[in-house]
């Protein structure tokens, strides 16, 4: 269920756990394109966590003053009264909205449309369809068998009307290590027969989270020479990943 014209996207970082780097990827999916000249909108679902809301937010602004194409916003995807919020990206004029999901956030999406004769995923689907944009969706991916059911239910929620990423995050695998449970799963054979794609996260080298994911992303954090070449080879690194899905985002 592919629109003929696509007019922006909507990025779905996604993982059944917290610590998996969804909020890593949502941060340097948005430098990386804001980078690029890209109108790119970041909204963090997880409050309160907050991390990528905390990583881009404009310190010298208030939490209500912030904007979502300039620097991030945030709300509760578990909070039924903000969960509806899912569909802002839907009425800011980006080239991309980044959307961080919480940890295992399937049932907080199904209950937006909840009801005996809707499924979340797949109405949120249609009207992203409707409105000439397209979800993809980038999944974290662990040896956590957990991992796959979350897979799992993106794709029986958004079906086709979705591209998928599976992402190997390396700094969670230790050198040679392979992640068997998902390399050898029926969920990951269902994700390749739906067209999906597989990058890495590279592993960050550890003087780069001395405060945060902002030394990722800003040279004015972390400075000196060793540190801003460090960035500099980890930015290029995550770029040429990023390539391999570039029309997707």
């Amino acid at each position: 269920m592919k629109p003929e014209l696509i007019t922006s996207r909507v990025a779905l970082t996604a993982g059944m756990k917290g610590g998996t780097g969804k909020s890593t990827l949502s941060v340097l999916l948005a430098a990386n394109r804001r980078s690029r000249g890209r109108r790119v909108a970041v909204f963090d679902a997880d409050a309160n966590v907050g991390t990528t809301f905390l990583t881009l937010r404009d310190p010298t602004k208030s939490e209500a003053d912030q904007d979502c194409l300039e620097s991030a916003v945030r709300f509760d995807l578990r909070d039924p009264d903000e969960a509806p919020q899912i569909l802002r990206p839907l009425d800011i004029g980006a080239d991309l909205s980044i959307v961080d999901m919480p940890g295992g956030s399937i049932g907080a999406l199904e209950s937006v449309f909840g009801s005996e004769y809707a499924n979340g995923l797949e109405e949120l689907g249609h009207i992203t369809h409707a409105s000439g944009r397209r979800i993809t969706v980038l999944h974290m991916i662990t040896n956590d068998r957990s991992t796959a059911a979350s897979f799992d239910g993106f794709m029986d929620g958004f079906g086709d009307s979705a591209d998928y990423v599976a992402v190997h995050n390396r700094g969670l695998v230790r050198r040679g290590e392979e992640l068997t449970t998902w390399n050898s799963s029926q969920t990951r054979q269902r994700f390749l027969e739906f067209g999906g794609r597989e990058i890495e996260l590279p592993a960050i080298p550890p003087v780069l989270l001395t405060n945060g994911l902002r030394g990722l992303v800003f040279p004015d954090v972390n400075e000196g020479i060793y540190a801003g070449h460090l960035r500099f080879l980890f930015n290029k690194e995550f770029a040429e990943q990023i390539t391999q899905v570039e029309e997707w985002l």
